[in-house]
């Protein structure tokens, strides 16, 4: 079983291709096949809340969420929400906004972990 710390690795050393988010899906989606991390895509966690990915990691279902876009307040909204599921024992962002790094480490004493994507949009 994978640690958060090797799915970090993994983010920071995928290249990626992609255009829009549903490319990044698709991209992070392959780097989970190719890499044997047992993961569900677009898990619904409540009527309100589906989240782009779960992954089983030593510390339990860890949910990843994309972002190419958007602004920080209405993801911290979003995350604060997915956190808040007892099922989900941490969350990992990625993505292209330069906010990305900036957003807290931990909400509803989850934490939380980033890595921004620098290039890879054609």
């Amino acid at each position: 079983m994978k640690t958060i710390e090797e799915l970090g690795i993994l983010f920071s050393s995928h290249k990626y291709r992609f255009y829009n988010e549903k490319d990044l899906q698709f991209a992070i989606e392959q780097m989970f096949i190719a890499n044997e991390i047992p993961y569900e895509r677009e898990v619904r966690l409540s009527n309100k809340d589906i989240i782009d990915f779960t992954v089983e990691l030593d510390v339990g279902k860890v949910g990843v969420e994309l972002k190419i876009d958007g602004a920080r307040n209405a993801l911290l909204r979003q995350i604060n929400r997915y956190l808040s599921h007892d099922s989900i024992k941490a969350l990992y962002v990625v993505g292209t906004p330069y906010w990305v790094n900036n957003i807290p480490i931990q909400l509803n004493n989850k934490f939380i972990y980033r890595h921004r994507i620098l290039v890879g949009v054609f």
